[in-house]
């Protein structure tokens, strides 16, 4: 097997266990009918699935373990949202905390994550 060939189907893996639906989480104790309201709306409207493919991606494709102000400086998108997006990803085991170093970004000593192997 080439390595072209082992990456096509690493990356068809990783993105069929994207694309997987979640498992069923009890229903959580004090979040608002409307906040669940509002949540149900997100993941309608594809704009969550879409977040986590970037997340994933730029995960994917760097040269390193990255933090999470690395990737929200990368792709220009919120701290929470990406914050909520990897914390997603690590529950569906595709990304993976793996350690700490020190941020690009913030200069502090954080936990970085990459792909799950």
């Amino acid at each position: 097997m080439t390595d072209e060939e082992y990456l096509e189907i690493k990356l068809r893996t990783d993105m069929a266990r994207l694309n997987a639906p979640p498992a069923a989480l009890p229903k959580p104790r004090g979040v608002r009918d409307t906040s669940r309201q509002a949540y149900q709306a997100h993941l309608d409207s594809g704009a969550l699935g879409r977040q986590e493919r970037l997340v994933y991606e730029y995960v994917r494709t760097a040269l390193q373990p990255v933090t999470r102000q690395e990737i929200t400086y990368a792709l220009r998108i919120g701290i929470n949202a990406v914050c909520g997006r990897v914390n997603s990803l690590v529950a569906k085991a595709i990304l993976e905390e793996c350690g700490t170093r020190h941020c690009q970004v913030t200069g502090q000593n954080v936990t970085i994550v990459k792909v799950k192997a």
